[in-house]
């Protein structure tokens, strides 16, 4: 076939079938790309369609050398095409289900293009590393968010053995730091087969159009089911935890078939990039002999925190006992053993393994075996940089495969992508671009920004409390309510609060979230600390209020308060008066002011990162692609 090419490296990217990990994983083949790598981006069957939906049936046309593949999932197809999909479910099926299928695609990229040289994978996309070992093909893992967050991960055993412990992990938040980091393997020559599942990728299809996902001849997309029942509300955000167990369960047979696909159909795959929770694709990496990289899309110091669960596990610290536990000050017991991380609490470790909700105890082990598994990567690729998170980059390789900041994938994607991919976007709601021309009316520095993110949901009386202390705080806001940000019911506040803040507040249900944190009248993100927002706020030089809802998103809170301090955390039995007095000293008080100089410092220290030829994740992009490289030579 003509556009086999024996001898240029091929990268396999496998980010997680979310949000948050689809970004920096994208962002990642576009910069690999660049270095001359072929690409095949391999993505859910879900997402894939999710994807052409949001952005158009041309949108994922990239070039020759930047293709997309996709495998199913595992799931059945929800009647709501551009709901979130339940995450356990999701992580169970792909898991489980996933390897053959990603195999196949290894087998068919390596047939159709040149064979696959590495698997770039997420770091919970654990299964291909069995691909790339079946393959022997080296794999590298990219965790997709802050460095601190692994470390908090990894305490999950910690927890259960000590008793403290056994909540839901996110979509959205991995789709969008795995797509970033493929269009940017992409800019480094590689192809790109970008895997979603079905569901996620109709999602995108309807929220971007049926022309979004067309990139270019080597950027493709595939899809593979997630294995769960199709939702009535095709919209509504899939149940977590039901969602892993499917897609750990279900999604490995359909991931190695659109491995054997892409070998087929363009050039063998050389490398998977796979989502950290996605850990049947090390199965498929193993069998088509592929290396893989796992991408971990959330904080660093959140996988040093999931990391802890066999420990706190093992001191009998988790789980707790009954539900009075979670109220009558046991949370705030200080952990000692945490690296990187001194001072940590019982209530900043991520909350599965609290068992305090359905589904923590499976998710808790989920989490459990993605680490067991991510030892077999080639390496481990996070969306941070040395300058922010170095310390737990550090004590995270002394457990692990390499660990390389690259980020964030925002300012890299920025700086070496091209402009036929800059346009490939991953948010499977449509955006409401016209709260920018809303923005553009208010004055620097006067807007409070309030999202929850993708899959934080809240009761009725949260959402009156959360109206009320911004009506009473006086300052102008821009709320993006989700239709199914509210449990059980529909996201509608009172009326009078409506009319008390008609001229100052402005209602949306999703946005450009990047373009409204840069925009100059925004002064303070209200925010649920998932990674992807907590690194775009610090790009924009926005200091935070935060509001943890699950999974790495409590590490992420408690790095950005004590080590950082670029935020203040609300109670989680959030009150009017408290969401009025955080917002009016964020917005001109002595505490935001100071917030306000820290993230201004955090934000050159990530730019000198990625815009610096000596910057750190300049340089462990170009150690990655070497790796890369070198794989698919051997």
């Amino acid at each position: 076939m003509d556009s086999k090419q024996e001898n240029k490296p091929h990268a396999l990217c496998m980010p997680a079938p979310v949000q948050g990990h689809i970004n920096p994983m994208l962002k990642l083949a576009k910069i690999l790309h660049s270095k001359g790598f072929d690409i095949t981006f391999v993505d859910t069957e879900f997402n894939h369609q999710r994807l052409l939906r949001s952005r158009g049936c041309d949108s994922l046309h990239g070039l020759p050398s930047f293709r997309f593949e996709t495998i199913p999932d595992g799931l059945p197809t929800p009647e709501n095409l551009d709901a979130t999909q339940d995450i356990p479910s999701l992580a169970k099926s792909m898991d489980e289900e996933c390897l053959d299928s990603f195999k196949s695609v290894i087998a068919k990229v390596n047939v159709t293009y040149s064979p696959v040289t590495c698997i770039v994978s997420d770091f919970l996309m654990g299964f291909t590393l069995a691909a790339a070992k079946e393959f022997n093909i080296p794999e590298f893992l990219l965790w997709t968010s802050g460095a601190g967050s692994l470390i908090c991960f990894d305490q999950y055993p910690i927890l259960l053995e000590k008793g403290l412990m056994p909540i839901k992990a996110p979509v959205q938040g991995h789709i969008n730091p795995m797509l970033k980091l493929a269009k940017i393997l992409h800019s480094k020559g590689f192809d790109i087969t970008f895997v979603n599942t079905e569901f996620n990728h109709q999602r995108l299809l309807r929220s971007r159009g049926s022309d979004s996902l067309r990139g270019l001849p080597s950027f493709r997309f595939e899809t593979i089911p997630d294995g769960l029942p199709t939702p009535e509300n095709l919209d509504a955000t899939q149940d977590i935890p039901s969602l892993a167990k499917s897609m750990d369960e279900e999604c490995l047979d359909s991931f190695k078939s659109v491995i054997a696909k892409v070998n087929v159909t363009y050039s063998p795959v050389t490398c998977i990039v796979s989502d950290f929770l996605m850990g049947f694709t090390l199965a498929a990496a193993k069998e088509f002999n592929i290396p893989e990289f796992l991408l971990w899309t959330s904080g660093a110091g959140s996988l040093i925190c999931f990391d802890q669960y066999p420990i706190l596990l093992e001191k009998g610290l988790m789980p707790i006992k009954d539900q009075s536990f979670i109220v009558n000050g046991y949370l705030d017991t200080v952990l000692d053993f945490v690296p990187t991380m001194s001072g940590i609490r019982l209530k900043d470790i991520p909350p599965f393994i609290r068992y305090s909700n359905p589904g923590d105890e499976y998710m808790t082990h989920f989490f459990m075996l993605q680490f067991e598994r991510a030892k077999s990567a080639s390496a481990i690729i996070f969306n941070t940089c040395d300058k922010l998170d170095g310390d737990v980059l550090d004590a995270v390789s002394s457990r692990y495969p390499p660990c390389y900041g690259i980020g964030p994938l925002n300012l890299l994607e920025n700086k070496i992508v091209d402009e036929t991919l800059a346009s490939l976007k991953s948010n499977l709601w449509k955006e409401d671009s016209e709260c920018l021309s809303w923005l553009d009316t208010k004055a620097p520095s006067s807007v409070i920004y309030v999202n929850f993110g993708s899959i934080t949901v809240m009761t009725p009386q949260q959402l009156v409390e959360f109206g009320w202390g911004l009506a009473k705080s006086n300052y102008s806001f821009l709320w993006i309510i989700r239709p199914d940000l509210v449990i059980g019911e529909s996201s509608v506040l009172p009326a009078e609060l409506i009319k008390e803040t008609n001229d100052r507040g402005l209602l949306a249900s999703w946005c450009p979230q990047e373009q409204v944190l840069k925009h100059p009248s925004i002064g303070g993100f209200l925010t649920h600390s998932g990674w992807n927002s907590t690194i775009e706020s610090i790009l924009s030089g926005v200091p935070m209020i935060s509001w943890p809802f699950f999974g790495d998103q409590q590490p992420n809170c408690w790095v950005c308060c004590n080590k950082w301090g670029v935020a203040m955390e609300i109670d989680n039995d959030v009150k009017s008066d408290e969401v009025r007095k955080l917002v009016v000293e964020l917005m001109n008080g002595e505490k935001g002011n100071e917030m306000r100089k820290n993230v201004t410092d955090l934000k050159k220290k990530a730019e000198e990162a990625c815009t610096s030829p000596l910057g750190s994740s300049m340089v462990n992009l170009e150690k990655i692609i070497h790796l890369m490289n070198a794989s698919s030579s051997t």
